[in-house]
């Protein structure tokens, strides 16, 4: 039974693959056009060393792996009015008054009418669920000043492609539709991408230093990580904004032997010191909470503007406070300057 729901799952993987094949050449991959109610700016953002306390702030894809951890973080340090997008049910109660839930797809289909979530009021209904009201998705995001797109999907196929969460509608499609929602205010945009998405990797396997990588993408996971980035660039240079764009370890799955280490195994394994590299350079493991801390240190960094890297744990203990954090992306620059000086 194990091996035919593999054999199943390969199947559907290698249709899936001829989808993001043609995705990549869909109507999706197009130039911006302008959006909906939204005024083109001109010239570019001015950036704040720090977002003003009590800005809105969104955090797409708040119930994925990492995303969990982001907002979990953000409600913690009570800076922001949060706006969690969340496409799986969340519990309300956990959630401060600064908080405001949604429920829905970021990723599905916008056919004409634009797309809707169902804001989560906290309040209990007369058949005892929680109640909420419908809000397009545009008046959502039209007023944040910044928005961390912090969802993800498996590389390899499982059952969640089959209900709209292959790559191609995770980390292209809600991209698109996330950035076609934003609106003036929006200053800074975090997009969660992964390690081996800007490499050039050949059409047949080399034994070579990005095999892993290789096989990783071979239904299209990388790639259309790499399509949600230069998204993210292209709206960024159209309409005035800046970006980051962070890039851990992926796995083929998310969870069991397939999916990397598990969250406990980096302190077991002294695994938590943090290591930060411009461009797509490295391989590493990297954890939940490392991918997670780095997504929203890109609020307040000021070298993360206009800036992608990769982000994996290395040997060590974790950094301790923001001053360390600090230093490790202002270490950015240099290595930088070090590449480009190496290129000549």
């Amino acid at each position: 039974m194990a091996n035919a729901r593999s054999h199943l799952f390969f199947v559907l993987g290698a249709l899936f693959l001829s989808v993001e094949v043609c995705f990549a050449f869909s109507g999706i991959a197009a130039p911006l056009p302008a959006s909906r109610a939204r005024a083109l700016r001109t010239g570019s953002a001015t950036w704040r060393a720090q977002l003003r306390e009590g800005a809105n702030v969104a955090v797409v894809g708040a119930s994925s792996r990492i995303g969990k951890f982001v907002a979990d973080k953000l409600q913690r340090e009570g800076r922001y009015n949060l706006k969690l997008i969340a496409g799986a049910p969340e519990a309300r109660g956990g959630f401060s008054e600064q908080v405001r839930l949604y429920r829905g797809n970021m990723a599905q289909k916008d056919l004409g009418d634009g797309i809707n979530l169902l804001e989560e009021t906290g309040k209990i209904g007369v058949n005892g669920q929680s109640s909420g009201r419908i809000v397009p998705a545009d008046d959502v995001l039209n007023d944040v000043a910044a928005v961390i797109i912090a969802d993800s999907t498996t590389t390899f196929p499982n059952e969640e492609w089959l209900l709209g969460r292959a790559p191609s509608a995770v980390d292209a499609r809600q991209v698109f539709n996330t950035m076609q929602c934003l609106g003036p205010q929006t200053e800074h945009v975090v997009f969660l991408s992964c390690m081996g998405a800007k490499r050039q990797l050949p059409l047949l396997p080399r034994l070579d230093a990005n095999i892993l990588f290789w096989i990783l993408d071979r239904f299209g996971a990388l790639s259309a990580k790499r399509q949600g980035e230069e998204l993210v660039k292209e709206a960024a240079k159209r309409f005035g904004f800046t970006y980051s764009i962070v890039r851990p370890k992926l796995h083929c799955y998310e969870t069991g032997w397939a999916g990397g280490l598990p969250p406990d195994a980096f302190e077991a394994l002294q695994y938590e010191a943090v290591q930060l590299v411009p461009g797509d350079l490295i391989d590493g493991e990297t954890s939940d909470q490392t991918a997670a801390e780095a997504l929203v240190q890109c609020l307040t960094q000021p070298a993360a503007r206009n800036r992608d890297f990769c982000v994996a744990n290395t040997r060590g203990p974790s950094p301790s406070g923001p001053e360390a954090w600090d230093a490790l992306f202002e270490s950015l620059t240099e290595m930088e300057k070090q590449l480009a000086d190496s290129l000549r």
